[in-house]
């Protein structure tokens, strides 16, 4: 048995396979953090009991005497607050205009006196614009302005702003207390209700306008379908085309709900309220801003503030200022070194170009003339280019009474005149040639 297992073991060792005998022998490398680890058991120590640990304080509470009165301060600092809702702008009061000032410091420190704050204004001309910082002291200068009757305008308070609806749908003969007692029923207490009455015919339309308080009751209106059993349309009341204009003093950008200003007429510009007015609409109107014949009102007056010329555009001073600094190099450049005057080919040219011209133009007016020619020069043959070009240039100055030929002439040289066929009659060669 012991031979044939060396023989065997000398097998695996040739064909390179590990022992049992070497397996034996074999001892694992342990790792650095088997090392590291302890060879005791695990214990669980999350069941153990904890041993508890006595906090309790050994020394008396400190007792801290509060400071005296007179040495707390006054002023006590508020800690901001970390709340996420975003600050309520207040809206201030609108501003408060008064025209025909005279001492304008002494009427500003008198209602500062009055109100108790220190106002901001500005002068404009005779008039001087109030900006009121408190609603109290909006109401008491406009308590002002009217017991001391004033001339004076502003704006409505952004609080006493109303609702201005407009309720299509419902015939014209509806009885208007009968809407607002339906109004009520639903909630909504309504200030003023009319029917719309037409400006051309004067005859009442299915228009009704309302004016309501502004608070969430009212607001329900919006949502109305049906009134008086009828389907209607509930929709807000539209803006007046152009500036606001104030029916009493026929001024803009101010209605007269809170005018004081001395009355004018829209319609013969005197200074008397409108419904005052005695004239008749068969006579011609007088504006009160440009004394034309058209109304106050009429959007096509020239002091309207629609047919105003727009603002020049804004010129930036940087750009401006380097295009003009670029303009005076240009020109100092110019005087520096002019340009250069034409050469006297260039002038030759320029002539040339100009003689050119006026031959065509002159040739194309003059049409050639065919006059009787003698039988004899008609008869005379044509000589050689040599001999034309030989004889003088004073023979060619034709008389007044003579004149072109009406012959063909394919080159561009003159035709021949009488001079020069005579000339060549007289030659002895050409007499030799007609006795043959």
């Amino acid at each position: 048995m012991d031979m044939e297992k060396e023989t065997h073991d000398d097998l695996l060792r040739q064909w390179g396979i590990i022992t049992e005998k070497e397996l034996a022998e074999f001892v694992p490398v342990t790792n650095k953090k088997q090392k590291n680890r302890p060879l005791s058991p695990v214990t669980d120590t999350t069941s153990a009991k904890k041993v508890k640990t006595d906090w309790d304080n050994q020394y008396q509470v400190l007792t801290v005497d509060d400071p005296p009165r007179d040495q707390q301060p006054d002023v006590q600092m508020e800690a901001p607050s970390r709340s996420s809702s975003p600050v309520q702008r207040i809206r201030p009061p609108p501003p408060i205009t008064i025209d025909n000032v005279i001492h304008p410091a002494q009427l500003l420190k008198r209602i500062q006196n009055m109100t108790k704050e220190k106002l901001t204004a500005r002068t404009r001309g005779k008039s001087i614009k109030l900006y009121p910082e408190t609603p109290e002291a909006y109401h008491r200068i406009r308590k002002l302005i009217d017991d001391e009757k004033l001339e004076a305008f502003t704006f409505q308070f952004p609080s006493e702003k109303e609702y201005r609806v407009v309720i299509r749908g419902m015939p014209a003969d509806m009885p208007v207390n009968e809407v607002v007692e339906n109004l009520e029923e639903l909630g909504i207490h309504p200030k003023e209700c009319r029917v719309l009455i037409n400006r051309k015919t004067g005859q009442p339309m299915p228009i009704f306008s309302v004016f309501l308080e502004k608070n969430e009751d009212n607001r329900n209106i919006y949502n109305l379908k049906e009134l008086c059993f009828m389907k209607i349309v509930v929709e807000t009341m539209r803006e007046k085309i152009g500036p606001a204009q104030c029916y009493r003093c026929q001024g803009f950008f101010h209605g007269s709900k809170f005018c004081t200003r001395n009355p004018k007429c829209v319609k013969c510009g005197k200074p008397h309220l409108t419904k005052d007015c005695t004239k008749t609409k068969n006579e011609d109107p007088t504006c009160c801003h440009c004394q034309c014949n058209h109304p106050a009102n009429y959007l096509g007056c020239p002091q309207n503030p629609l047919n105003r010329p727009p603002p020049p555009p804004k010129v930036n001073f940087w750009e401006e200022r380097a295009r003009i600094k670029k303009e005076m190099q240009e020109a100092a450049k110019n005087k520096i070194n002019p340009p250069a005057p034409l050469t006297s080919q260039q002038n030759n040219q320029t002539k040339e170009t100009s003689s050119s011209h006026l031959s065509q133009t002159s040739s194309s007016t003059n049409q050639p003339q065919t006059k009787f020619m003698p039988q004899q020069a008609q008869m005379t043959p044509s000589t050689p280019q040599t001999r034309t070009q030989e004889t003088p240039s004073s023979s060619r100055n034709v008389p007044l009474n003579c004149t072109k030929a009406t012959t063909p002439i394919e080159n561009s040289q003159d035709p021949p005149s009488l001079l020069d066929t005579l000339s060549q009659v007289n030659d002895p060669e050409v007499q030799e040639m007609i006795a043959v």
